[in-house]
């Protein structure tokens, strides 16, 4: 059944003609079921083939087709035109982002392969025991800790979408880190404390939980959450002397025992009295802009909130639950 005429607004760049990026528009006439993929290769194979873009399979398992969307990383195969039209009333396609476009839609995915390879998402055998003769079968609950993590199709639309690698490209990335905890947990393997060394000197704690990448993971993957996991999974068993690490832990007790925030003292506690001195360049500027004092030094004075015992309940539920 054919349907409407759409207008797609695609990305453009050919690094040996362009000096810069550059928006090009394109008329299709959609069908019902259309993809984004679709319009993208009837645009290619009938207007203008010099459209550079990445896919395989079309079905939303080799994860190739990864693209921004209306400004949301999803796959091209699986995001419907009719759907975009009805959310946003037009259809931008631009490469990923965190990447750099290498062509029209197609990215240098090595930064995402260096971070994903340097945390050996594989099974690591230990040298000393000899080579199994037998399949080494894990119970159904083993598995089930595994959440969604084998579901991964490395497409990096949460790399796309990760503030902490945009502000500091040595965050490894939620597909990476997602997966390391995926093998820190494996029965099988023989390298758990050297995945938690790994989860605690890394950048791990760059994280700040802003869920993007679980909004477009197209598996259901919850990269954020295993993130969490990873980081709760290290600091039980050790991995505590790190500033993400100080900063959770002087977090969770200011919280417990006054039922507030003291803002000085985490800064104090998360990085300690020399960290701290070598921020104050930034405190002057806080200041300058309306800080207050109190604030920015921590309340020396700080009592607990009128309602603290209901706070200390919460944490005691959340204890017995774990």
């Amino acid at each position: 059944m054919k349907g409407e005429d759409v207008s797609l607004t695609v990305f453009r760049f050919n690094p040996e003609k362009d000096k810069e990026p550059h928006y090009e528009e394109y008329t299709i006439e959609t069908r019902k079921g259309m993809t984004i993929l679709d319009g993208l290769r009837k645009i290619k194979d009938e207007i203008d083939g010099s459209l550079s873009l990445r896919y395989s399979c079309s079905s939303a398992i080799c994860g190739s087709c990864s693209m921004k969307i209306n400004r949301y990383s999803k796959l091209a195969c699986k995001t419907q035109i009719a759907d975009q039209m009805k959310l946003h009333g037009k259809i931008l396609v631009e490469p990923m982002a965190n990447l750099g476009s290498v062509k029209d839609l197609i990215v240098d995915m090595g930064p995402f392969w260096n971070h994903w390879n340097n945390l050996k998402p594989w099974l690591i055998k230990d040298p000393n025991k000899p080579e199994p003769t037998q399949e080494h079968a894990m119970t159904r609950d083993q598995v089930k800790a595994f959440g969604n993590t084998p579901s991964c199709v490395t497409c990096s639309a949460c790399f796309s979408e990760c503030p902490a690698y945009e502000v500091d490209h040595n965050f490894p990335g939620p597909a990476a880190l997602s997966r390391l905890y995926r093998f820190s947990i494996d029965p099988r393997d023989a390298a758990h404390k050297e995945r938690l060394e790994m989860a605690g000197s890394i950048d791990t704690w760059l994280c700040v939980r802003c869920g993007l990448c679980v909004e477009a993971c197209p598996k259901d993957v919850k990269p954020g959450e295993m993130i969490t996991l990873l980081k709760e999974m290290s600091v039980k068993e050790g991995q505590v002397q790190n500033i993400g690490a100080h900063h959770a832990e002087s977090f969770r007790e200011n919280i417990e025992q006054f039922g507030n925030l003291n803002e000085g003292k985490l800064v104090f506690d998360t990085m300690g009295l020399i960290g701290a001195l070598k921020k104050s360049p930034d405190a002057v500027k806080l200041l300058l802009r309306g800080k207050k004092v109190d604030k920015l030094l921590g309340d020396l004075k700080q009592k607990p909130i009128p309602a603290i015992e209901q706070v200390k309940q919460i944490y005691r539920e959340m204890v017995k639950k774990k």
